[in-house]
C-alpha cells in the first residue's frame, strides 16, 4: 500500500489487522496458507452458526444458522485473498445487491440472477457468492419467510466473515488488499486472459468453426465496452439457469428422486462463468472439479456425522459437519488446484439442506450433470462476442519477452577487452576536449 494510504496514519499494530503494510508482504509458502485458508473457514463458518443459531433474538424470528451463499463467500475471504472478488466492498456490496434483487419484485430465480449480475458489474461489487444470496428468497422457504429482515442479516453475516478475516488473514498472510477502491486499477482477469494460444495448442488442430466455440484463438481478443459484457452476461445468466431448472424441474426422472431445481450454491457459479470469463475461478477444471470435490467431501462427513447414535444427536452436532465441510473442501481444492468459491456453498448444502441430505450419494451425479449444464450454455453464450475458456486443464503461462538489449558475444572473449577500447575511446575525446 502507498504511503498516501489512510491507514499509514494509524499506528501499526492497528493497521496491520485492518491490511496496512509499509511494504508488500513475501509470498507464502503452500502449506501456510493452506494451514490459515483452512482455521479461517472454520472459524468463519463457526461463527455465523454460533450468532444465529444459538441467539435467540434470531431463533424467534425464524432466521436460518446460516444462509448458504456464504459457503462460498469464506472459501473466497479464506482461500483467495488477494483477489478483488474478496475485499470488503465487493463483499458488502455484493451480498447486499443480491439480498436486494433477491426480496424485491423479482419473484422468477432467473429474473434475480440476471438482474442482480447487471447490477453488480454496473457498481463494481463483484462477488459470485452473492449470486446464491439472490437465489435463495425463491429456492429456500426458511429465507422467503423472514421478508425484509434478509437484509439486516446479511449485512450482520457479512460483518462477521469480515471480522474473522481480518483477524486470520492478518497473522501471516494480508487482508484486505484495499477496502473500497484500489490505488491502481485492479483488473480482475486472468493474467492469461489476452496470452495468445500457440500453434501447439491441441485446439488449434480442428477447424477453427469448431475450436472457436471451445475457446481457441490465434490471437488475443479485443477487450469488449463494458456495455457488451453486461448485456452478454445477462443473456448467459438467464439461459444457464433456465435450462439447469427445466431438466431437473420438469423432467419426470429426477422429480421422482427428490432433486432440486436448482442447487443454491450454482446461484453463484453463474455469476462467475458468465459474467468473469476470464477469471482462473471460473474455468472448467475450477467449475467441474470444485463442484465435485464440494459434494463429496459434503456426502462424506455428512454419513461419517449420520453414525451417531440417534438422529438428535446428528442433529445437535450438524452445525460442526457442515463447518468442517466447507473448510475441507477449501484445503482440498487449494491442494488440487481446482478453487470454485461456489463449491463451499455446494459442501455446506450436502450438510445442512434436509432434501439434498436425503439424496445420499445421488448428490454426486446431479452436481456433476449441473455443472456440464452451466458450461455447454457457457460455451455457446460466452464465445460469441467473448471468450471462454481461457483454459481448459492447465494455465500455460505466456511468454515473457525480454527488453532489446545487446547481447553478448558468442566467443569466449573477456569482457575486459570489449570495454577497454571504449574506455580508451573516451578518454581520448576527453583530451580532445580539453585542448579545444
Amino acid at each position: 500500500m502507498p504511503p498516501q494510504n489512510q491507514l499509514s496514519r494509524l499506528p501499526l499494530w492497528i493497521s496491520r489487522w485492518l491490511g496496512y503494510r509499509p511494504s508488500p508482504p513475501p509470498k507464502r509458502p503452500n502449506y501456510i496458507v493452506w494451514f490459515w485458508s483452512f482455521i479461517g473457514a472454520f472459524c468463519g463458518i463457526l461463527v455465523i452458526q454460533a450468532v444465529f443459531g444459538q441467539a435467540q433474538y434470531f431463533i424467534r424470528r425464524g432466521v436460518p444458522p446460516i444462509a448458504v451463499s456464504y459457503g462460498a463467500t469464506a472459501v473466497l475471504i479464506y482461500g483467495a485473498v488477494d483477489a478483488p472478488f474478496a475485499q470488503p466492498r465487493a463483499l458488502f456490496g455484493g451480498h447486499f445487491i443480491g439480498a436486494l434483487v433477491g426480496r424485491s419484485g423479482f419473484n422468477s430465480s432467473h429474473g434475480s440472477q440476471d438482474r442482480y449480475l447487471v447490477l453488480m458489474q454496473i457498481t463494481d461489487t463483484t462477488h459470485p457468492p452473492a449470486g446464491s444470496t439472490a437465489l435463495l428468497p425463491t429456492v429456500n422457504a426458511d429465507i422467503r419467510d423472514i421478508g425484509w429482515y434478509y437484509l439486516p442479516v446479511v449485512l450482520l453475516t457479512s460483518a462477521l466473515v469480515l471480522g474473522v478475516a481480518l483477524l486470520v488473514n492478518n497473522i501471516q498472510r494480508r487482508y484486505p488488499v484495499f477496502w473500497f477502491r484500489h490505488s491502481s486499477p485492479v483488473s480482475i482477469q486472468s493474467e492469461y486472459s489476452t496470452a495468445k494460444m500457440t500453434p501447439q495448442n491441441r485446439l488449434s488442430r480442428l477447424p477453427l468453426r469448431v475450436s472457436h466455440w471451445l475457446g481457441y484463438r490465434p490471437s488475443p481478443p479485443p477487450k469488449k465496452p463494458t456495455y457488451i459484457v453486461c448485456f452478454w452476461s445477462y443473456i448467459g445468466v438467464f439461459c444457464g439457469v433456465a435450462v439447469i431448472q427445466a431438466v431437473f424441474g420438469q423432467a419426470p426422472y429426477f422429480i421422482s428422486r427428490g432433486a432440486p431445481s436448482i442447487i443454491a450454491s450454482y446461484g453463484a457459479t453463474v455469476n462467475l462463468i458468465y459474467g468473469e470469463v476470464d477469471s482462473p475461478l471460473a474455468q472448467p477444471r475450477a467449475l467441474l472439479g470444485g463442484h465435485f470435490i464440494g459434494a463429496l467431501i459434503g456426502v462424506c462427513i455428512t454419513k461419517l456425522f449420520h453414525l451417531l447414535p440417534t438422529e438428535e444427536r446428528f442433529e445437535q452436532l450438524v452445525w460442526l459437519a457442515g463447518t468442517i465441510s466447507c473448510a475441507g473442501t477449501l484445503i482440498l481444492m487449494e491442494i488440487t488446484d481446482t478453487t470454485h468459491p461456489p463449491a463451499g456453498a455446494t459442501a455446506l448444502l450436502a450438510a445442512l439442506d434436509a432434501d439434498i441430505r436425503d439424496m445420499g450419494w445421488y448428490y454426486l451425479p446431479v452436481v456433476l450433470l449441473t455443472s456440464a449444464l452451466s458450461l455447454v450454455v457457457a460455451l455457446i453464450v460466452n464465445n460469441i462476442q467473448r471468450r471462454y475458456p481461457v483454459y481448459w486443464f492447465q494455465a500455460v503461462t505466456p511468454p515473457v519477452s525480454r527488453p532489446p538489449h545487446a547481447t553478448l558475444p558468442q566467443n569466449d572473449e573477456p569482457i575486459e577487452s570489449l570495454t577497454a577500447p571504449a574506455l580508451r575511446a573516451n578518454d581520448n575525446f576527453k583530451k580532445t576536449e580539453n585542448v579545444v
